[in-house]
């Protein structure tokens, strides 16, 4: 019973990943060529592939599975601190042209965009295969 948790936890993260990774991907691309979501989509489309992999490992061998479903959950952390630090970044008003009264203006929307983006695309991803890594390397033989 708990295989089978595992094993849709993990497949369910993993495609979940690949359809956010592809639609973040072909929306960059029709935005921009140099969009600076296009390389986080890649490197979210391979982890996902990666969880995928340690899905189908842990049928198995639990505890690699459950290394790669863990390795692919950790990546799509970075990605979600590295989307974060770009909606920080944006916050800084040093780099944005003053308006007409003279005080810069500050992107609050685009910043909440950023941050409901992250939440939307990669937190649910992270989320699942953090959980079916955990499970199965905590899994009694």
């Amino acid at each position: 019973m708990a295989d089978t948790a595992n094993f849709v936890l993990g497949l369910i993260g993993g495609i979940y990943g690949i359809f956010c990774g592809l639609f973040i991907l072909l929306t960059s691309m029709g935005l921009s060529a140099t969009a600076p979501t296009i390389l986080p989509s890649i490197f979210l489309l391979i982890l996902s592939v990666l969880g995928i992999i340690g899905t189908v490992l842990a049928r198995n061998n639990p505890k690699t599975g459950g290394i790669f479903l863990l390795i692919g959950a950790f990546g799509i952390l970075a990605l979600i601190v590295y989307n974060g630090q770009t909606a920080l970044s944006l916050s800084d008003t040093s780099m944005l042209p003053p308006t007409l009264s003279g005080t810069p203006y500050i992107p609050t929307s685009l910043i909440n965009g950023i941050i409901r983006f992250i939440v939307m695309f990669y937190l649910p991803t992270f989320i699942l295969l953090l959980t079916a890594g955990l499970r199965s390397i905590l899994k009694k033989e």
